[in-house]
């Protein structure tokens, strides 16, 4: 593969991150051409977490499967590995390597898979994660396929932080648009009822409460109306809005 073609795949992976909704949503999406663009059978990325690691994978579904099943039974000793250290780990054959004897047994007997390499990702804010390859092949990770993973990782990990800012904006403008709402409320039941803000703002969650109606949602409702609605209009909001 060309280094044009290569830079071309991580242009694509940039594409579908952005028109992930979330994090959670574009990680699949991600981790999708790693196999083909690493020549391996099984792509995964591993978060530290107790009482187990978490692992999102892509590839060969039958190989997913018996690692799953592995992972149940003994973890992921590669990931593990990398997690704790915050190195990259290869295990270039597994029927030789007996620094995880138990699992690169399990591996030979359970699985095609014939060798492994675990990247850590730079994900800002976020549990520690590596970027795992499982291949058919022992030795298959050479220099240069090494190369290609870590730059995967480094891709997926910034790509993967950039997404989580993005929610964090979000959630920030969220909330900025709800205090101006219940600010802005709070005003217009103070000069029509000629009360205090904490009066005000008893009224409104006295209000929300009752009706189990969120307050930002009540907030709203007398903004627009300049009144605080009564209990049989904020039930009729409250079936009427989208869950």
């Amino acid at each position: 593969m060309t280094s044009t073609s290569f830079a071309e795949h991580l242009s694509d992976m940039a594409t579908r991150a952005a028109a992930a909704p979330n994090p959670g949503q574009a990680l699949p999406q991600l981790l999708l051409p790693v196999p083909a663009l690493c020549g391996g059978l099984v792509a995964a990325l591993v978060r530290s977490a107790r009482p187990h690691p978490i692992r999102t994978a892509v590839g060969d579904s039958d190989a997913i499967d018996a690692l799953d099943q592995l992972d149940v039974d003994l973890g992921d000793a590669v990931a593990v590995q990398a997690l704790a250290d915050d190195q990259p780990v290869t295990c270039h054959d597994v029927s030789t390597d007996r620094r995880w004897a138990a699992y690169t047994q399990a591996l030979t007997s359970r699985t095609p898979i014939r060798s492994v390499h675990a990247h850590p990702l730079p994900i800002e804010g976020s549990q520690p994660a590596v970027l795992v390859v499982y291949a058919e092949r022992p030795n298959h990770f050479t220099e240069e396929i090494v190369h290609r993973v870590g730059l995967l990782a480094q891709s997926i990990g910034g790509l993967l932080s950039l997404l989580g800012s993005r929610d964090e904006l979000e959630h920030a403008h969220t909330a900025l648009r709800t205090s101006r709402q219940i600010s802005q409320a709070l005003g217009i039941l103070m000069a029509t009822h000629k009360i205090t803000s904490e009066q005000a703002f008893d009224r409104l969650r006295a209000a929300s409460q009752s009706s189990h109606v969120k307050l930002r949602d009540v907030a709203n409702e007398v903004t627009l109306t300049g009144r605080l609605p009564s209990q049989t209009e904020l039930e009729q909001h409250r079936w009427s809005s989208p869950s």
